[in-house]
């Protein structure tokens, strides 16, 4: 055999042998999609979808952390999740990614690039589109690196969108049509899931709501509800839950909240809310505040029940005020 016959077979072999490479590479890929959209397939809730992809792009792609943003209708969402993933932490604020990034975020939300240490992805190319920030190990991203993890993120976009709609259809279901606050049911079913021996109760009630509603009309009571509600969503934390508890009555759960908080946000709202009106009509509330007591309280209802006699005492002491009530006394 000749050099140039050689010389030729070997660049047949060097051929093929690349076109092996190539195609182990694009199997091997194929693989990653289909075990990644078989992970993302039993994840119905955003942050147990967003933890599970990034547990499975962190063993391919070592990040030290990734932010997911999400705006709809001025309402963020913020989910930060670092590379140990113990941490999901939810966030409802810009300032938390500009704090995080180092950026002015809104004059760079727009950017589909590498800033700083952070590579910057749309999910798709819409004004409002949700991003994911992903800062790397090493604090460089390389185009090979950076079209791999467009090409994952291209796959969970859909997931995500699902993820989304089956919330807002979730979040139907447990919330209050007329004033837009939480259902009994939820709330029971969340106090549930918390299971904390810390927290504050209290429960509120319309001064004289029947005879509004029948001087000036159900319409109007309807009005006042929903300006109350509102007042309510204002002054309260994202972890606290507030419900309808049923006709004018509200029932609000404070975690870790002592009793002279509880009492302080009690009044506080009590006063904006006197000081507020409809077509000229002035309203106020009554409120009852308990607090669990583990020794004394031997479930929810039972600190509910305190919260409901400090809310007769308050409404026998004139209305308009604020009262709490203790099982010793």
């Amino acid at each position: 055999m000749n050099n140039h016959s050689k010389e030729y077979l070997k660049n047949i072999y060097k051929k093929m042998l690349k076109e092996k490479i190539e195609k182990d590479v694009e199997i091997a890929h194929l693989n990653r999609i289909l075990e990644l959209n078989k992970i993302l397939n039993f994840s119905l809730e955003l942050d147990e979808l967003l933890l599970n992809f990034s547990s499975f792009l962190y063993t391919i792609i070592p990040f030290k952390s990734i932010i997911f943003y999400i705006d709809e209708n001025n309402i963020y969402d913020i989910v930060h999740i670092n590379d140990d993933f113990s941490l999901l932490k939810r966030e409802k604020s810009l300032n938390f990614i500009e704090k995080q990034i180092k950026i002015d975020f809104l004059n760079n939300i727009n950017k589909d690039n590498c800033y700083l240490d952070y590579l910057i992805l749309k999910l798709e190319q819409k004004k409002d589109s949700p991003l994911f920030f992903i800062k790397h190990r090493e604090n460089c991203f390389d185009t090979e690196t950076t079209n791999l993890i467009e090409n994952f993120i291209k796959i969970i976009n859909p997931y995500i969108k699902n993820v989304l709609n089956y919330q807002k259809i979730n979040d139907l279901s447990n919330i209050d049509s007329l004033t837009n606050l939480y259902n009994r049911r939820f709330f029971f079913d969340y106090i549930e899931k918390r299971n904390s021996k810390n927290y504050s109760i209290i429960l509120a009630d319309i001064d004289y709501f029947k005879k509004i509603n029948d001087t000036y009309g159900h319409q109007t009571g309807d009005e006042i509800l929903k300006i109350i509600s509102k007042e309510f969503q204002t002054h309260f934390r994202d972890n606290d839950i507030i419900c309808r508890y049923g006709g004018e009555e509200f029932l609000i759960y404070l975690e870790h909240t002592s009793l002279e908080t509880a009492l302080n946000i009690a009044n506080r709202i009590r006063e904006t809310i006197e000081n507020l009106n409809y077509n000229n009509i002035n309203f106020t509330i009554s409120m009852g505040v308990a607090v669990n007591d583990i020794k004394k309280h031997s479930n929810i209802d039972d600190v509910i029940k305190s919260a409901d006699i400090a809310l007769y005492i308050a409404k026998n002491s004139g209305r308009n005020r604020v009262c709490y009530y203790n099982l010793t006394e």
